[in-house]
C-alpha cells in the first residue's frame, strides 16, 4: 500500500504540472480572446461537441470519483476535478452561442475561463507541493532508518521492491543500478 500512496502521489505531481499548463494555454487563449473579440456563430457542430462533451464528462467523472473513493487515490480525484472543470467550461460555450440575450455579453466565455484557469492553477499547485512534500517527507525518512552510513539512492532505486530499506549497498553498486537503468532505457527506445 505504501508504494501505491508513493506512486499515487508521484502522479498527482505529474497532473498538477499539467494543471498549470493547462491554466498558461487557457489563460493565453482568454487574454487574446479578450483582446480580439469574436462574434458568437450558433454553429451545430459546436453545440454537438459541447454537449457530447458535457454528457462524457459527466460519467466519467462520476466513474473516477466512485473510484477514487474505493481506492483512496488523490490522483484519480483530481483527474475527475479536471473532468468536472471541462464540464464546466463548455457549458458557456453552449449558453454564449445559444442564447441571444448574452450575444451582448461576449466576455462571458473568457470570464469562465480565466476563472476556472485560476483554479486550476492553484490546485495544480496544490498537488504539486503536496507530492513534492510527500517524496521529501519519504527520503528523510529513508535517511532516519538504517545504519549512519545511510546511501538514499540504493534505497530509492532498489530493484527488489519488497527488499527492506536496512539493507544497503555500496556507492559501486548504486552506480551499477544507474548503468543498469540505462541500459533498460537504451533497450526500450530500440524496441
Amino acid at each position: 500500500m505504501d508504494d501505491f500512496k508513493r506512486r499515487d502521489y508521484l502522479v498527482c505531481c505529474v497532473i498538477g504540472a499539467l494543471f498549470i499548463g493547462s491554466f498558461l494555454a487557457i489563460e493565453s487563449r482568454a487574454i487574446q480572446s479578450m483582446i480580439v473579440p469574436q462574434a458568437p456563430t450558433g454553429d451545430w457542430l459546436l453545440l454537438v461537441y459541447s454537449v457530447t462533451h458535457i454528457i462524457t464528462f459527466t460519467i466519467l467523472s462520476i466513474i473516477k470519483i466512485i473510484l477514487s473513493k474505493k481506492l483512496n487515490s488523490k490522483s484519480l480525484m483530481a483527474d475527475a476535478l479536471n473532468s468536472i472543470i471541462g464540464i464546466i467550461m463548455a457549458i458557456p460555450l453552449i449558453l454564449w452561442d445559444r442564447i441571444p440575450i448574452l450575444h451582448r455579453h461576449t466576455q462571458f466565455d473568457d470570464l469562465i475561463s480565466v476563472l476556472m484557469a485560476l483554479f486550476l492553477l492553484v490546485i495544480g499547485w496544490k498537488l504539486v507541493h503536496s507530492g513534492i512534500t510527500y517524496h521529501n517527507k519519504l527520503y528523510v525518512k529513508s535517511l532516519h532508518r538504517g545504519s549512519y552510513d545511510v546511501n538514499a539512492n540504493a534505497a530509492l532505486l532498489s530493484s527488489h521492491p519488497t527488499q527492506p530499506i536496512a539493507v544497503r549497498s555500496t556507492p559501486e553498486d548504486t552506480h551499477k543500478q544507474y548503468l543498469n537503468l540505462d541500459k533498460d532505457v537504451e533497450a526500450a527506445e530500440i524496441a
